[in-house]
């Protein structure tokens, strides 16, 4: 059989250029586009679109109008009758209404208005400005601005009163509490601030041509003098607060003896206290207590005693009844401690370094970041880390005095080496730098360079006393306010007698 697909010629397809390829699709596109766009315009001219113009259902067409209708007359009375005005006309008139004076003529007299004008009513009143007084007082977080705000002040006047305030009566020293008072005029312009500070005192701003004047106001107080006393059976201030004194009072009787008495481990179950001290009232109410004018505690059985003396220079103090001032040159305690735990020692287990070694200082065991104060006036001679002390200042006094103040977890910012510091003065705070197993402060006092035990010490040296030529006048004062202590003192020590023969059996 003869087989074509074997002897038939060979045919070879060869693939068609990329560049002929391209053009020809083009151009079918190009056909196939044109070609509907006919079809599509074609198709809409046999729309018929008028069905669309109308969306309601068909209605009758009204009937033309062939006649004009005629209205009837009005009925009026014979004084009624009024001509009409001329151009009206009612069949077919180019106006399209009758006037207002048309329409009230064609009334029955006996309802025709007046023919007097009606009056044009008034214009609305623009609202008055807040005139008067008004009130803000400070709260915590606000700022001056904040408070002229809602006071309806503008920034303007803020930064004009602050460049005309004096020294020392800037509105910025504003504190929570104080109250500002403002007075406003008609149109709401500024006449006046108060600035009431506290009951006793106020400032008050008020405009003077371009500038402002502030005046301090002041009222005064009656001053009394009155008197406490009591009996340790707690601690100073639970016994203080029964006897009737303030905290006020009774931090300033602890810093009047501060040199003599350790308030913290000293106090014994049976120690008494006599304290006379200024009043001051406000409107015959108490309004705050004033210094300590002398005092008496006894401790331990031992007396001691202080009278508040005030220099001609203006400076005061406390002193004894020979004139000596009771002011040390170093307190007791530079620290507010919760216990003693290490004291002076020749022979002492080491926590750390767990060998026996002398303790030549005294740990008083206080929270880490409680402030550390200098014990007395004096020069820093060390401010920064040294071996076992970690971070420690040493402070030079006169006499050949010196302090240490080790394990502190930061210095004052103020701390200079060759730097002077006054007695209480903040320069450091506890910490457990150095060798150290717990926050506390170790503290030391060398005498020329020999330890002391600072809780024993008693030959602490004196500040000034009362000068010769005052002294004869201070003893004269002291007699005075000791005798009101004695005698208080023999009420007390009657009441405390009798109450004790009332309790035995």
């Amino acid at each position: 059989m003869f087989d074509f697909a074997k002897s038939g010629p060979k045919v070879y397809a060869h693939p068609v250029p990329g560049y002929v390829r391209e053009p020809v699709r083009v151009l079918v596109r190009g056909l196939l586009t044109l070609l509907l766009l006919a079809l599509i315009v074609v198709g809409v001219s046999f729309l018929d679109f008028s069905a669309f113009n109308d969306n309601q259902p068909d209605a009758e067409p009204l009937p033309p109008i062939t006649s004009t209708p005629q209205l009837e007359p009005l009925p009026t009375r014979p004084s009624d009758e009024v001509e009409l005005t001329p151009g009206l006309d009612l069949n077919g008139s180019d106006k399209t209404s009758p006037t207002e004076q048309e329409l009230t003529a064609s009334l029955p007299s006996e309802a025709q208005p007046t023919t007097e004008p009606e009056p044009e009513p008034a214009p609305e009143a623009e609202p008055e400005a807040a005139a008067g007084w008004l009130e803000h007082r400070i709260s915590n977080g606000e700022s001056l601005s904040t408070i002229f705000d809602d006071l309806g002040l503008s920034q303007g006047l803020l930064i004009r009163m602050d460049q005309a305030a004096p020294k020392g009566l800037s509105l910025s020293k504003i504190r929570p509490g104080q109250t500002f008072r403002v007075r406003l005029d008609g149109q709401g312009r500024f006449e006046e601030l108060i600035w009431i500070k506290n009951p006793v005192e106020s400032i008050r701003i008020t405009p003077q041509g371009e500038s402002f004047d502030y005046q301090q106001e002041i009222k005064e107080l009656e001053h009394k003098e009155n008197q406490s006393n009591g009996v340790i059976n707690n601690s100073l201030f639970i016994d203080g607060q029964k006897a009737g004194m303030s905290d006020n009072l009774i931090m300033q009787l602890a810093n009047v003896f501060q040199w003599d008495i350790d308030f913290a481990l000293g106090l014994r179950q049976g120690d008494r206290f006599n304290v006379i001290y200024d009043q001051y009232y406000l409107n015959d109410e108490k309004y705050s207590d004033g210094e300590i004018i002398a005092a008496e505690f006894i401790n331990k059985g031992k007396s001691y005693k202080a009278i508040r003396y005030q220099h001609k220079d203006g400076r005061s103090g406390y002193y004894d009844p020979e004139g000596k001032s009771l002011r040390k040159a170093f307190i007791q305690t530079p620290v507010e401690f919760t216990r003693i735990s290490s004291g002076f020692t020749p022979k002492r287990w080491h926590p750390v370094l767990k060998k026996w070694r002398s303790h030549k200082g005294v740990d008083y065991a206080a929270p880490t970041g409680t402030p550390v104060k200098a014990a007395g006036d004096g020069k820093i001679k060390v401010s920064g880390w040294q071996g076992g002390y970690g971070r420690v200042v040493i402070i030079e006094h006169e006499r050949n005095y010196t302090t240490v103040y080790g394990h502190l977890s930061r210095f004052a910012k103020r701390n200079e080496v060759g730097g002077l510091v006054k007695q209480g003065q903040i320069i450091g705070y506890v910490g457990q730098s150095g060798l150290a197993t717990g926050p506390h402060l170790h503290y030391e006092i060398r005498i020329k360079g020999k330890h002391a035990d600072p809780v024993k010490i008693s030959a602490l040296p004196s500040t000034n006393s009362i000068p010769k030529a005052d002294l004869k006048n201070f003893k004269a004062r002291a007699n005075e306010l000791l005798a009101q202590l004695a005698l208080v003192n023999s009420e007390k020590f009657a009441q405390l007698e009798q109450a004790t023969q009332e309790e035995k059996p």
